[in-house]
């Protein structure tokens, strides 16, 4: 129980350090808390999850979560995902089995991004510079390293390949 207390302080803590704009439509423009509104698939490590809004423990205890403010998957700016790795349905357990040049895809109403992962890096829970905005499309995913601890956090981050709009019907 200690160790989601302190998870929650933390990351209330991380979100009230954020508060930046971003050019790109905001979560909460595209749909409503706690619903999904896409999923990811990383077939290097054999997931595929359901992607909601938000990084608290509820859109976390059901797949990956888009942390807020940023940039929505196949824009511009940095795309932030979080994940738990050894709780609930853990869809990163096996975050650091992903290696340079493997494809994420993010599949959402408006389309399909393909993103292909360019860096890997471990930094510590308050390194919140990770969620910044950028002017490429970008792909950040992170989770808590090592395996059963909170420590730190270990971060993938892939480069927009291409998107590939949903057809209209």
């Amino acid at each position: 129980m200690k160790v989601l207390t302190r998870r929650s302080v933390i990351a209330a803590l991380l979100i009230s350090l954020i508060a930046f704009p971003s050019s790109s439509p905001t979560q909460a423009s595209i749909a409503p808390s706690l619903k999904s509104f896409g999923k990811i698939s990383i077939p290097s490590i054999g997931v595929t999850a359901p992607l909601h809004l938000g990084i608290g423990d509820a859109p976390l205890a059901k797949g990956f979560g888009l942390w807020p403010k940023t940039a929505l998957p196949g824009n511009v700016g940095n795309t932030v995902i979080a994940g738990h790795r050894t709780s609930h349905t853990r869809p990163l357990f096996n975050i650091d089995k992903i290696a340079l040049g493997d494809a994420i895809y993010f599949y959402t109403s408006t389309g399909v991004a393909q993103y292909k992962v360019t860096k890997r890096q471990i930094v510590k829970p308050n390194d919140v510079w990770i969620t910044r905005q950028t002017r490429a499309s970008i792909a950040t995913i992170f989770a808590c390293h090592p395996i059963y601890s909170t420590k730190l956090r270990y971060v993938v981050t892939a480069a927009l390949v291409k998107f590939t709009p949903k057809k209209k019907q």
